[in-house]
């Protein structure tokens, strides 16, 4: 498209997948300014949104879309849900949609996935 184009914000068009989330803003501010400096970074984020409804956290990561299959973890309870459904694509995690699960139990996925979908983009 244009070589040597950096973009950046909280609604960005990266790879084909629009993005909107502040986190995006925040880590393609920081990576642009790098690669102004002739440091030649790939874009290489997660991209993760979350929101707080009421008494619900509700995170999701990664792939949610063309997925093969998914597995729901967790307990789907309506008085007090806490459960996560984690997408796979031929068999490997590739992202989540998580409801009221804390942050430090979807950082090892979050690893996981970034690691799955990169190895993913190589071939």
């Amino acid at each position: 498209m244009f070589r040597g184009a950096l973009n950046n914000g909280d609604v960005a068009n990266i790879s084909g997948a629009r993005i909107e989330h502040w986190n995006n803003a925040e880590y393609t501010s920081r990576l642009a300014a790098r690669n102004m400096m002739d440091r030649d970074e790939a874009y290489d984020f997660l991209s993760t949104v979350w929101s707080d409804l009421f008494d619900a956290h509700i995170e999701a990561a990664g792939e949610t879309r063309n997925y093969d299959n998914y597995v729901v973890e967790g307990r789907m309870d309506l008085d007090d849900p806490k459960f996560n459904v984690v997408y796979r694509r031929s068999g490997i995690k590739v992202g989540y949609f998580a409801v009221n699960v804390d942050y430090g139990e979807l950082e090892p996925l979050n690893e996981e996935i970034k690691v799955n979908l990169k190895s993913m983009q190589k071939g």
